[in-house]
């Protein structure tokens, strides 16, 4: 089976969290008996040449990145000379008659993936990532274009229910869900405190994600946090005591802190899914999150609670001593196990093919 996958990240300046995670998934289905050939058009680099340069990562993934073919935002016709541009460069390889499907990811890949599979005559898969579903924040040029990729594309997935519901409803088509997965291998908690002392955030302080509240509950609760991310700097005065920012760490090494605190905390209102919660949980930690759409589908009685706006500390704490850290971690590998996930996309592509 030969792939042309084409992200939204691979990753970049523009989200280097999320490309890596992109960038994981092509590297495991690379060793499922799938060759990859990855099209980056390296989304979030400044740079005003072009130049397109080839990175051979195994015998199964090739990465060609093209530098100086940033999207353009302003609006449908700029962006279709884009996509029309984007495809020239890929013709130029000479590699466009081997693929047998498109896989596309979020906004970027999406638009790139519909034009080049009506081109070279192959089926499209597209994935979803983007909140902006969730918060019917999308341009109505940009709706126009997406009603086009959905009705064209031969399968969608979207990582939680919550992202499923909202493109369901607005663009009248059919989405599966496929989480994300742990690939990750790190050290775990053994037992957990009597009651929470310390928490852990990972995620961005900015007023997009809605997170600035963080601050406000953590000084009225006096939860003891070490926050890790980007953060507009009019926060950094605001912090408080027992709040510090720890500023921003690459994955390996946040991946290290985890079992160094007793549970995970985010008030953020615009995940699709909650990649650095479902990290937290890979260790043991108990999540204690604001957010009721794509989060939603971690949390269980097991795993952790939700804060309700206005609601009180008191009720996570009072049920702490009851999470068990083996228990949030065999939920995590029977549910969000690389294996499963990459079972799931494997099945998408043989029944598209089929």
């Amino acid at each position: 089976m030969r792939l042309l996958f084409i992200p939204s990240w691979f990753p970049s300046e523009k989200d280097l969290y999320a490309g890596s995670f992109i960038k994981q998934l092509a590297l495991d289905l690379a060793e499922k008996e799938v060759e990859i050939v990855v099209l980056n058009f390296a989304y979030g680099f400044r740079r005003a040449d072009t130049e397109i340069q080839r990175e051979i990562i195994n015998r199964s993934l090739t990465v060609y990145h093209f530098f100086g073919f940033q999207l353009p935002k302003a609006n449908k016709m700029l962006q279709n000379l884009w996509v029309t541009r984007c495809f020239k460069a890929f013709q130029a390889l000479s590699i466009q008659d081997s693929f047998q499907l498109v896989h596309s990811h979020d906004y970027v890949g999406s638009f790139l993936g519909q034009y080049f599979s009506e081109q070279l005559n192959i089926d499209h898969i597209a994935t979803m990532h983007h909140s902006d579903f969730i918060e019917k924040a999308i341009p109505p040029w940009r709706v126009k274009l997406l009603q086009k990729m959905f009705d064209n594309s031969k399968y969608i997935s979207a990582p939680s229910k919550a992202l499923e519901k909202s493109i369901e409803e607005e663009y009248g088509c059919q989405v599966n869900v496929v989480p994300h997965y742990v690939h990750w291998e790190t050290k775990r908690k053994k037992s957990l405190p009597t009651r929470p002392s310390k928490a852990i955030a990972v995620t961005s302080l900015e007023k997009v994600k809605g997170n600035a509240g963080l601050i406000e509950y953590c000084r009225t609760t006096s939860i003891h946090v070490d926050i890790y991310g980007d953060i507009e700097k009019s926060l950094l005065d605001k912090l408080g005591d027992g709040i510090n920012y720890c500023g921003k760490l690459p994955h390996e090494k946040l991946l290290e802190r985890y079992h160094e605190y007793d549970f995970f905390i985010s008030y953020s209102k615009v995940e699709t899914f909650g990649l650095a919660a479902l990290e937290a949980m890979s260790v043991g930690l108990p999540i204690l999150i604001r957010n009721k759409q794509g989060a939603r589908d971690l949390v269980t009685a097991e795993t952790g609670m939700f804060i309700e706006d206005g609601g009180s500390f008191e009720m996570f704490t009072e049920f702490y001593e009851k999470y068990d850290p083996e228990l949030i971690i065999k939920h995590v590998t029977s549910t969000f196990s690389k294996e499963k996930v990459l079972e799931k996309y494997m099945k998408i592509y043989r029944l598209v093919l089929d």
